[in-house]
């Protein structure tokens, strides 16, 4: 692959070239991976995409997103990832912000399933007048979104590297032979960076599902004979619900997003014999904690600093975050401050251990009545009834509830619930009710007012 140097070429060379790094229908090696991204390489070359391009991807996840990916970096492009799954005008708006010097994307991007596809052709358009990629970073990523718009989020090699280096220090974590199931998308920032490059970088192999359909998922981890994983609360949930035989080899889990219901962790607990590990991070920072083995892994907590170079302090209950820059492109400039990054989650930091707890959104204390309300003890309250699988609180002059499960009763049947188990001006006004509440493309549940008003109720 006659390229110039990238920040993760020597990656490639971790091992042989015909050592697996994932299958899907077929099998991708770092070989292919390495052929494949030198033949998009010469592509974009000669669409006059080289050193400083700023270019917007849209290609859905799968050996050629891989190998795109690959072959932009080693041109020195930086890559600005978008889901593939992004509705048109969403995407037009992202484009817009962003300004790129060049498209990226799939003939057919809509795939259906699990939106996997091992091989996409591209197509490569310009954007006269965009703007060159800014100084030394990477990939630009968005955030999730689920509180409201998106933010661009850029990222250097080297806090990619640093990264992985964290991931390589939990507990746990699979090495070089070990099959990992993952779940998380590889647009996202873990299924990207704890997934196709940790796998790139430990010689650990991904199991990617072909469907979404939960018996389906298992029978591809029990065919793979997978050591690990990786996914969010939402996965396993359900693996923790499904038939069938488990997975005989699994050891090792990792959830990521949010936190899992405690009822879930049990319940996969019992049928798999091994503890969901609980990761923490943001898309600003990557994975900054992290518990595989399931001595901090039970929410609120999410495990220990991984590594020796993290840094966490709490100021007045609120988690911030140590960081050598903004992370952010365009505005959000008030979360940075003299090198730490305000996270807005309310935490707790044990201090003999480091250990992490997340307690919640700082934004999810309203004031109701002249009385502080914790809107995540209500979610509590209501996730402990037994036909609740979720739930989400918001606060906009009144309390609302979102529950989402199956055979729900009574929307007064559930308030009455809750006020057996909440203090009068802690009960919702009212209850929403659903199968399963909706969801961003990331897995995260939706937690903006207008979004999860604009979903369909019983």
């Amino acid at each position: 692959m006659a390229t110039r140097a990238w920040w993760g070429e020597e990656l490639l060379d971790r091992e042989p070239a015909d050592a697996p790094l994932a299958r899907l229908r077929g099998r991708l090696t770092r070989d292919g991976l390495r052929s494949g991204a030198g033949e998009l390489a010469d592509l974009f070359r000669s669409e006059g995409i080289g050193l400083g391009a700023s270019v917007a991807v849209y290609v859905p996840p799968g050996f050629t997103l891989m190998q795109t990916l690959v072959g932009l970096w080693s041109v020195g492009a930086q890559t600005i990832l978008i889901d593939a799954r992004t509705p048109p005008a969403e995407r037009e708006r992202l484009v817009a912000l962003c300004e790129p010097q060049f498209l990226v994307a799939a003939v057919a991007p809509e795939s259906g399933g699990t939106g996997l596809v091992e091989e996409s052709p591209l197509v490569v358009s310009t954007r006269p007048g965009g703007r060159p990629a800014d100084k030394d970073i990477c990939l630009v990523q968005f955030s999730s979104g689920s509180t409201g718009v998106p933010k661009v989020i850029g990222r250097t090699g080297r806090s990619l590297r640093d990264e992985l280096v964290r991931y390589a220090s939990l507990d746990g974590m699979p090495g070089r032979g070990e099959r990992i199931l993952l779940l998380n998308s590889l647009v996202h920032t873990v299924g990207l960076i704890g997934g196709f490059l940790y796998a790139l970088s430990s010689g650990a192999e991904l199991v990617l599902p072909a469907s979404t359909r939960i018996g389906a998922v298992l029978e591809t981890g029990r065919e793979a004979d997978v050591h690990a994983v990786f996914g969010i609360p939402f996965h396993f949930d359900l693996l923790s619900r499904a038939s069938g035989r488990p997975l005989p080899s699994l050891r090792v889990t990792m959830s990521a997003g949010e936190p899992l219901p405690e009822a879930a962790y049990d319940r996969f607990l019992k049928r798999y014999g091994v503890p969901v590990g609980q990761i923490y991070g943001m898309t600003e920072t990557g994975m900054v904690t992290g518990d595989l083995t399931g001595s901090k892994s039970r929410a609120p907590w999410v495990g220990y600093p991984a590594g020796d170079t993290v840094e966490l302090k709490s100021v007045e209950s609120e988690l911030y975050i140590r960081v050598d820059r903004s992370p952010y492109l365009h505005g959000d400039a008030d979360r940075y401050t003299d090198g730490w990054l305000r996270t807005y989650d309310r935490c707790a930091l044990d201090e003999s251990t480091g250990a992490l707890a997340i307690l919640g959104r700082l934004d999810s204390v309203a004031t109701v009545g002249g009385m502080k309300v914790d809107l995540a003890e209500i979610e509590g309250v209501l996730r402990g009834h037994p036909a609740i699988q979720e739930a989400v609180v918001v606060h906009s002059g009144a309390i609302e509830a979102y529950v989402g499960g199956e055979g729900l009763p009574p929307s007064g049947e559930l308030i009455r619930w809750c006020q057996r188990n909440l203090s009068p001006f802690k009960v919702p006004k009212v209850i929403f009710r659903t199968a399963a509440l909706p969801r961003n493309r990331s897995g995260k549940i939706l937690r903006n007012r207008d979004l999860l008003r604009s979903h369909p109720w019983e």
